[in-house]
């Protein structure tokens, strides 16, 4: 239900049970007049039986009767109010013994009274959470149709690309930013079931490749870890879901040679990074990537960034990495080329991809600024690795592993991997999706640290994370299906992917319907627990013999056709049927009243009654004369089974027209959530 329906609930819930406050008072005021009579009867009976007068006494001033002892200061309260008017009057008489003691149940009573109130405000644990399911008839994988679509078709399906990429990337600076750079998170995490996906970071001296020269030199290696990851922590909703663990391990490269070779061209110093072969067609070269010239000498404050990748198949891939920086099996590999152009630092840095080692004076100023000297570029190179496991998590596969007869979720789960590696997180921001370059500004930057790189490598990883958690809610909705030129490429094994991803809704809330349930009941549990057996006797009697009127009527006309029962006839119950059922009935009505009259007055006695201590064996013995009464105006167990039936029909009637009223609104309820659902 909604937000405002929720708090209307739970404000009503609390009130609800405020309003038991009374019989609370009246359970534990028994309970601890029972265990004081209990007491009292142990240690003192005959003393209290030989002193005990027949009528209260009180002081003069008072007026009215002052409670003798603590027990009868419970027995005279009826609530807190009167609780604490004869604590008062029990107090103020000149031989109270016990005004310390009745001060103390008064406070303990009172005590009771603000748990309760509490307890009554945190009833808003009704209120579970937020969480929904993303309901649309368009879910799967929609990609661009690269066979069919135009060129200006796939420009834009690049800058739609560029868009999610860049949304992954606000939401890691957002919701798993470092806090080395930010204190504040400004972005909205409330959206996916859980904010961030958890992981950790750990650095070692050991070159992640086959041969440690291709590392920089005294240069350690980052990996970052997801662990075990559940499913249902990314979005996916099933009674059982599988687990996944993504983690990533980055190192700069060495710069040196044989790895990047330069020759001078018509005046300019050109360098040639020889990390691999690029295999495209009549344009293969030997080398990965080149630079000419100093990056300093252009004029433009920003970062320059080129991207290489694997892919799961290495005979399709564009690149094809050296031996020496082959990745392990089941991984992809992508390597990063990075140089600050036209940019001056407040202070240096040794950072091996991000060095400031050359000073910049300024005319008239003292205090020098700093460059990146080396026309180089830095080289980062990252492998990234992908783990799909069983539910217990004992077995684990690769991404190309087939696997058959897996169910939707799992699926779902999968393919929301997909773009999840650094390549896909940088691939087209490029120098923008740097954390260095937030901290330009103009021509200037702040100072970075040494190992800032590793900063930016983390950056990454967030967002090929936060990549999961996007791809996850698009496969769900069908986010690209009203885009030009994509088309539905749901692998047939995947099935139904609709209703399966789960989120934290906006504006409305879930309920945990047995508590709500508990916690309506617990006021009318409590007031039946509160009642007095000899009162709710006497209100049943009175209750009975009210009901059994109507019928009383019909019931003897029936019984005029007996023998001996004829209107003017001689038998013992002849009198009892003259003047019709009309006459019976208002007989009985009036007996009816009479014997709630005299509940009524054993009840409501009040001081008066309660003040005649030996007057307990007379009202039992007019309880029994009225019983009697009461069994001969009652004429025998067939009035009993007629009246009973009527009642027990009465009830079964409303019982299921209140059960089927309720099972037409769940019906309305199910129905449209299954055609129109929480979001399309």
């Amino acid at each position: 239900m909604s937000d405002y329906d929720a708090a209307l609930l739970t404000s009503l819930i609390a009130v609800w049970l405020a309003l038991a406050w009374k019989c609370v008072f009246r359970i534990v005021k028994n309970l601890v007049v029972i265990l004081l009579r209990r007491a009292d009867s142990n240690n003192n009976a005959q003393e209290n039986q030989i002193r005990r007068p027949l009528l209260p006494v009180g002081d003069r001033d008072m007026g009215a009767a002052a409670p003798r002892n603590v027990t009868e200061i419970l027995e005279r309260s009826k609530g807190g109010g009167d609780l604490l008017t004869n604590i008062e009057k029990y107090v103020r008489q000149s031989h109270s013994r016990h005004r310390l003691g009745s001060v103390i149940i008064g406070q303990l009573f009172f005590g009771l009274f603000v748990l309760w109130i509490i307890a009554g405000v945190y009833s808003a644990v009704i209120e579970t959470d937020s969480v929904a399911l993303w309901a649309s008839d368009y879910c799967g994988v929609w990609m661009f149709d690269v066979d069919n679509a135009g060129e200006g078709a796939a420009t834009r399906a690049d800058v739609r690309d560029r868009s999610k990429e860049s949304r992954a990337g606000e939401y890691a600076k957002g919701c798993y930013q470092h806090s080395d750079y930010s204190l504040l998170q400004t972005k909205d995490c409330g959206f996916f079931y859980q904010p961030a996906i958890p992981f950790t970071n750990k650095t070692t001296y050991e070159c992640p490749f086959p041969d440690d020269k291709i590392c920089a030199p005294e240069t350690p290696a980052i990996t970052f870890d997801t662990g075990l990851v559940d499913a249902s922590q990314i979005g996916v909703n099933g009674p059982i879901t599988y687990k996944f663990r993504r983690s990533t391990t980055c190192t700069p490269l060495n710069t040196d040679y044989p790895f990047v070779q330069s020759e001078a061209r018509n005046g300019t110093q050109r360098f040639y990074y020889h990390y691999g072969e690029i295999v495209d067609g009549d344009r293969n070269t030997n080398y990965t990537f080149s630079s000419a010239g100093n990056p300093f000498d252009v004029l433009a404050p920003v970062y320059k960034v080129s991207a290489y990748a694997t892919s799961w198949y290495p005979e399709y891939d564009y690149w094809r990495p050296r031996p020496e920086l082959s990745p392990p099996e089941n991984s992809t590999l992508t390597i990063l080329f990075i140089s600050a152009l036209h940019i001056l630092y407040l202070d240096s840095s040794s950072d091996p991809i991000f060095i400031a080692d050359e000073k910049y004076l300024f005319e008239g100023e003292p205090k020098p600024w700093w460059y990146k000297s080396d026309s180089r570029f830095g080289v980062l190179a990252c492998i990234d690795n992908h783990q799909l496991c069983s539910p217990d998590g004992q077995t684990c596969w690769s991404m190309t592993d087939v696997r058959n007869d897996l169910s939707p979720d799992y699926w779902l789960m999968k393919l929301s991997l997909e773009a999840s590696n650094i390549y896909d997180a940088v691939a087209r921001r490029l120098g923008s999706a740097l954390i260095a370059q937030e901290r330009v500004s103009q021509s200037a930057s702040a100072g970075l640290r040494d190992d800032h790189w590793r900063f930016e490598a983390a950056r990454l990883f967030a967002t090929s994370l936060a990549r999961i958690q996007f791809d996850a809610w698009s496969i769900a909705s069908g986010e690209d299906r009203e885009q030009e030129g994509f088309i539905d490429l749901t692998p047939d094994e995947a099935k139904d992917l609709c209703g399966l991803f789960k989120f934290k809704s906006t504006g409305f809330r879930n309920l945990g319907m047995r508590l709500l349930i508990c916690l309506v009941l617990v006021p009318p549990l409590l007031w039946i627990l509160s009642l007095e057996v000899r009162n709710v006797r006497d209100k049943l009697s009175w209750a009975w013999t009210v009901l059994k009127g109507p019928w009383k009527g019909p019931i003897g006309r029936i019984r005029q056709d007996q023998p001996g029962n004829a209107v003017g006839g001689n038998g013992p119950n002849s009198d009892r049927v003259v003047g019709g059922g009309n006459e019976l009935r208002n007989d009985v009505l009036d007996e009816g009243v009479r014997v709630w009259s005299e509940s009524q007055g054993s009840i409501g006695g009040g001081d008066q009654e309660r003040a005649n201590w030996e007057s307990e064996d007379e009202s039992t013995l007019e309880e029994q004369h009225n019983d009697t009464q009461e069994e001969a105006l009652l004429d025998g167990a067939s009035d009993d089974i007629i009246v009973l039936f009527f009642l027990v029909y009465l009830l079964w009637v409303i019982l299921t027209t209140i059960l089927r009223r309720i099972g037409v609104s769940m019906g309305c309820v199910w129905h449209s959530l299954g055609s129109g659902g929480v979001s399309g």
